[in-house]
């Protein structure tokens, strides 16, 4: 609904899991592979942190995901926003947001800069989403965590 992988960037999805793993394995606690142990040691600063290379560049999540085109159907535009709102609504919310600069964490009008981070092709960026580098990467938390602890 909001934005799509890119397929070119496999390496990018591979050098992310390594990443999960080598959390986990530094965690210190051999053959602890259950949902819980993993979903404690994935944290929202964690994430950012590799997205962003340690608060730096938020633009890096844009070798990840491409926004998707603005929908043109009334009830896809209102479900867009209402997704958008809850996003930012659990980043406010989010205890683990406390410790991540606030300019990594900007959702504003603004923050996004969808035509010049995205590398797409120029007739599509007038109708891309406008969507902060801040929800792309609470997504990809959310997405980061294991299902079962998701649910649980």
């Amino acid at each position: 609904v909001i934005f799509g992988s890119k397929k070119s960037k496999d390496y990018v999805r591979r050098e992310y899991k390594q990443y999960l793993r080598s959390l986990s394995n530094s965690s210190g606690e051999e053959g602890d592979d259950d949902d819980d142990h993993v979903a404690s040691i994935i944290t929202l600063a964690s994430v950012i942190a590799f997205w962003t290379e340690d608060y730096t560049d938020t633009k890096r999540v844009w070798e990840l995901v491409e926004p998707q085109l603005q929908p043109v159907d009334t009830g896809a535009i209102r479900m867009l926003e209402s997704v958008r709102r809850l996003i930012q609504h659990l980043i406010r919310i989010d205890d683990g947001a406390s410790s991540i600069p606030r300019e990594v964490l900007s959702t504003g009008s603004g923050a996004a800069v969808v035509g010049t981070c995205c590398n797409s092709h120029a007739q599509n960026n007038e109708r891309k989403l406008e969507i902060s580098p801040a929800e792309v990467l609470y997504v990809v938390y959310l997405a980061s965590i294991p299902l079962d602890a998701r649910r649980g």
